[in-house]
């Protein structure tokens, strides 16, 4: 019997994310110990092409609580990728709120990137 190619992802020990693009793909791998814990892969679509997309998008949403409903899967799929304890995300939490950058990223999830970068 052969071992799994994807080992277990654990929580507690060092990440590293090897990522390689082409003109037209981009793959990423996961990777514990030299092991790989997650892989993906995305392929560039031309705009023209995305013809279920742009019809999804035109469409109208019966959904009041929308914002809400993402922020729920957002959760669900931030949660299948690991099961941190609930001191380890008291610690990210605290982490991210003393740090400036993580804050401006923050405020521009929330409220939109800008259209130009600013240098510092």
């Amino acid at each position: 019997m052969k071992s799994p190619c994807l080992k277990y992802f654990n929580g507690n020990k060092a990440v590293t994310v090897s990522v390689d693009a082409s003109k037209n793909r981009l793959g990423a791998v996961l990777l514990q110990e030299g092991q790989p814990v997650a892989y993906g892969s995305l392929e560039y679509v031309p705009g023209k092409n995305l013809v279920i997309a742009d019809a999804l998008s035109r469409a109208q949403s019966t959904t009041d609580n929308f914002d809400e409903v993402l922020g729920q899967e957002a959760t669900v799929r931030i949660n299948l990728l690991t099961q941190a304890s609930p001191t380890k995300w008291e610690e990210i939490a605290s982490l991210t709120a003393g740090d400036p950058e993580m804050q401006d990223v923050l405020l521009h999830i929330i409220n939109g990137w800008p259209q130009k970068r600013k240098r510092k």
